[in-house]
């Protein structure tokens, strides 16, 4: 379709048109580069024109590019793919594609600014460490051992060094002090070695990963700027795309966002704090049984304990649609009915964000951190209400309470778990533990050799090609689809069909 043909197309007006925004990861992006990365894995090829001469066989985009109209947005652009027509196999409805560029917020990065996180996972037991992270932590501890036994070992230095205190019985006090700080010395020259070896041997896009992760995260006066800035972004993003008006009505029924590696914690953070300004919003009452249905179906999943079947995320995932359905009747403004999170250190926010898992849990009590399933509102006595209830009068109404966003939006996460807990992405992990069971983490085990590059996988999710269902594929086993096309399905573009 040329781009006259698709104006005239629009110019009919679709009847649904949906808005997927994508965040792109950790690391020095260049604007629209994972815009494009991402529309031309997840857009399916349209139709040819059905001459067999491909030599006059008519050209027909999977979508065009287009400026946004936002404010101050000079560098922006989204790409329009096209509405299925009626005997295509896939079906699904018109979508834009945006991006949220951020990176160039995060100038002045050191290796250095990883010291206290680094040392903090250091000393901590490895049943508490990142499974990604393992076999580094374990080669960062064997390079700690080795330089502590080989100054350890160096008897011309330990003989002058005591020999002096020998004869008033403080030597071995004395030996195990400066022991110590060998040990420590031990560290440093350990961490210098690491810095070398990541430097030498693993591309610095990836090794300024998770610096960018730790800078976000720091609440430190020389990163709040920086973190205001990118927050601020992505919100006013969030907030043009539900704002904007075509013909008089919205012109987006619904909006995606799909966030990678670090997009999908500035994600959150947007989701989250958006929702607080909408929450509140209506014109019309909930149906009861709706959300009832969904609280219900939360609850199923709110204990940890237990293992939780695919069947109770899908019972839960349908309610959470059918809510979505019932604010969008009520008048509610809020549009985001999907969050789609990829290869994400979200995974370690126990570990990054917070320090430890009592901390983590502390906030998720407070009701800071938002869950899926929410956690139940709270009373005013300051306990959980029982039953989990995600609602609160709100004059004639109810209202959805500010930690429930999740109450509405379906949450899909999905990564390439490292075989042997090193080959693969390193980054990326399942998210279900912390932020909520009714997250559908799905572990991807298709997409061939590539994805078990240690660590350089992680920037592989949006560059495999589709691949459908094999011969011996057990199709309840989603996870032997590509990335492709499990980002396809949670993209959902017939949602409304």
């Amino acid at each position: 379709m040329t781009q006259e043909g698709a104006d005239k197309t629009e110019k009919k007006g679709p009847k649904i048109r949906q808005a997927v925004v994508i965040v792109h990861g950790m690391g020095e992006q260049r604007p629209l580069d994972t815009l494009f990365r991402f529309a031309n894995a997840v857009v399916k090829e349209p139709p040819s024109s059905g001459e067999a001469d491909t030599s006059t066989a008519k050209f027909r985009a999977k979508y065009f590019s287009r400026p946004t109209n936002f404010e101050d947005a000079f560098e922006s652009r989204y790409l329009v793919s096209q509405k299925s027509e009626k005997d295509d196999p896939v079906q699904q409805d018109q979508a834009d594609f945006f991006e949220y560029h951020w990176s160039f917020h995060m100038q002045g990065n050191k290796f250095t600014d990883i010291i206290a996180t680094f040392f903090r996972m250091l000393i901590r037991s490895p049943t508490r460490v990142p499974s990604g992270l393992l076999v580094v932590w374990a080669a960062i501890w064997l390079l700690i051992f080795y330089a502590a036994y080989k100054l350890y070992s160096t008897p011309d230095i330990w003989s002058k060094i005591t020999a002096v205190y020998t004869n008033d019985g403080t030597g071995g006090a004395i030996a195990a002090l400066i022991g110590t700080i060998f040990a420590i010395g031990a560290g440093g020259l350990a961490f210098k070695a690491l810095r070398w070896l990541f430097k030498r041997f693993i591309p610095a896009k990836v090794t300024s990963h998770f610096v960018d992760v730790i800078r976000y995260l720091d609440t430190s006066p020389r990163s709040y700027a920086v973190r205001k800035n990118i927050r601020k972004g992505m919100v006013d993003l969030i907030e043009n795309l539900h704002q904007e008006k075509e013909g008089g009505k919205n012109k987006y029924d619904r909006v995606v966002i799909v966030a990678h590696s670090l997009g999908a914690y500035i994600a959150y953070d947007a989701i989250t704090y958006y929702w607080t300004r909408t929450n509140q919003q209506f014109s019309g009452k909930i149906g009861v049984k709706t959300l009832r249905d969904v609280e219900q179906k939360g609850a199923a999943l709110l204990d940890a304990s237990e293992d939780h079947s695919a069947e109770k995320v899908d019972d839960y995932r349908k309610a959470q649609k059918a809510l979505w359905l019932e604010l969008q009747k009520q008048g509610n403004p809020w549009r985001i009915s999907d969050f789609v999170s990829v290869g994400t250190p979200m995974y370690m926010a126990d570990s990054i964000m917070t320090k430890n898992k009592a901390r983590f849990q502390e906030r998720v009590d407070l009701r800071h951190i938002a869950k899926c399933p929410p956690e139940s509102d709270l009373s005013r006595d300051g306990f959980p209400k029982d039953p989990v209830s995600y609602g609160y009068p709100y004059g004639a109404n109810t209202a959805l309470y500010h930690a429930a966003p999740f109450a509405v939006t379906r949450w899909t996460n999905m990564w390439f778990p490292p075989a042997l807990n090193f080959f693969g992405d390193w980054f990326g992990g399942p998210l279900a533990p912390l932020f909520g069971h009714g997250i559908r983490d799905i572990r991807l085990k298709g997409d061939g050799w590539r994805r078990f590059i240690p660590a350089v996988a992680h920037a592989l999710y949006f560059s495999f090609p589709d691949k459908k269902p094999e011969a011996g594929d057990d199709p309840d086993k989603t996870d032997q689809l590509s990335v492709t096309h499990q980002l396809r399905l949670a993209l959902d573009l017939s949602f409304f069909r």
